[in-house]
């Protein structure tokens, strides 16, 4: 239990770290004609800085960036290719690209810089200033541009003159920057926890019951879990788990002539579940539902001869609920889940005359990709 524990915590805490923090990697400035060429590097550190002074972003080296963007021999200005946004942020490893464009008119200097998200290739954020003078007037004019796309004012001297607001730029048609949900299909390892009348009936069969012997289970187990958003706040999701129980029991009632028996459960649950999602950001999204499915479950007593079941399997329809998490890094996703289910078994089955109930809680923790 106190693994389980920590395993849950410690998901959460990189989920409460990393939702609210991206990485950012500020790219050498693109220059117009006849501007010099230290212009490139006076821009993209000073709205380096402005992104390091952020709470909400984590700014990458600007030397290991220029060096790469050396390297690589990327000049990206006006239509930027989708893959090559791909390519560098894959390369940085960062969610977001900073590509800023100096021009000239006279002793004017412009400044303009876009925030591209990596993942779709889209302009999050365009803003853009100038400013009239020589050409050390860039750092203020970077600066400016800079504490717009954090979301801050920078004040300027003032001897020189206010920038020039630019109108915000539209998003893309079909896109947006609100929040939003993501489909996504992931692998989970299961620790599954079985319960119920039947179970417990079990139990008492192989004495493994309060008082009549000590026990030791092992439980693991898989899951396969797709979930597709409808619309902004529903999804469906398609599923498929087998949990595994394995006991050990040292039996101390005298009147057996051995000290040890092995008990086993297999269950395999197949599901399709509905509910409602809420995405925070682009990055997390938690949902909850109701699932119906079948249950199938496999009973072996590995030891005990005189055992009315040395092996008994029977499948009947399991209801239940799901809550879990997603934390989403580009196309890979990190997923947290709870699943239960209960099915109700009729007499002369596994359970030999009795109507009972088998049941199971199992924690799931995974990882798997957006589509």
């Amino acid at each position: 239990m106190k693994k389980l524990l920590m395993v849950i915590l410690a998901f959460l805490f990189i989920i409460q770290m990393a939702s609210g923090i991206s990485k950012v990697a500020v790219l050498d400035a693109s220059l117009g004609e006849g501007i010099h060429s230290n212009a490139s590097a006076i821009v993209a550190d000073t709205l380096n800085e402005q992104f390091v002074k952020s709470a909400n972003f984590i700014a990458i080296d600007r030397a290991y960036v220029s060096n790469i963007q050396e390297e690589k021999k990327f000049q990206l200005s006006g239509d930027v290719n989708a893959e090559d946004i791909k390519e560098l942020g894959a390369t940085f490893g960062a969610e977001y690209l900073c590509i800023a464009n100096v021009s000239q008119l006279g002793t004017t200097y412009t400044v303009s810089a876009r925030l591209i998200e990596v993942a779709t290739a889209q302009v999050v954020s365009q803003e853009s200033a100038r400013m009239q003078g020589q050409i050390d007037v860039l750092f203020n004019v970077a600066e400016m541009v800079g504490g717009k796309l954090i979301g801050k004012e920078v004040a300027t001297m003032a001897a020189q003159p206010a920038p020039v607001r630019t109108a915000p730029v539209k998003p893309a048609a079909g896109t947006s920057t609100k929040p939003k949900t993501f489909s996504r299909t992931t692998m989970s390892y299961i620790m599954p926890s079985f319960s119920g009348s039947g179970y417990d009936l079990l139990l008492s069969w192989l004495d493994l019951g309060m008082g009549t012997g000590n026990y030791e289970p092992w439980t693991a187990g898989f899951d396969i879990h797709s979930l597709m958003t409808i619309g902004k706040y529903y999804y469906f999701a398609v599923s498929g788990s087998f949990g595994f129980e394995y006991i050990t029991s040292y039996i101390t009632n005298s009147y057996y002539d051995y000290d040890t028996d092995y008990l086993s459960f297999s269950n395999m649950d197949l599901r399709v579940t509905a509910g409602g999602i809420y995405p925070i950001g682009n990055m997390l999204q938690f949902y909850g539902g109701l699932g119906l499915g079948y249950q199938y479950v496999i009973i072996s007593d590995e030891a005990w001869d005189t055992s009315s079941f040395p092996e008994s399997e029977y499948g009947a329809f399991v209801v239940g609920i799901e809550l879990g998490a997603d934390f989403r890094l580009s196309d890979l996703v990190f997923s947290m889940r709870i699943q239960t289910g209960t099915s109700s078994f009729p007499a002369y089955t596994l359970f030999d005359d009795y109507d009972e109930d088998f049941g199971y809680t199992a924690f799931m923790i995974g990882i798997g990709f957006v589509f």
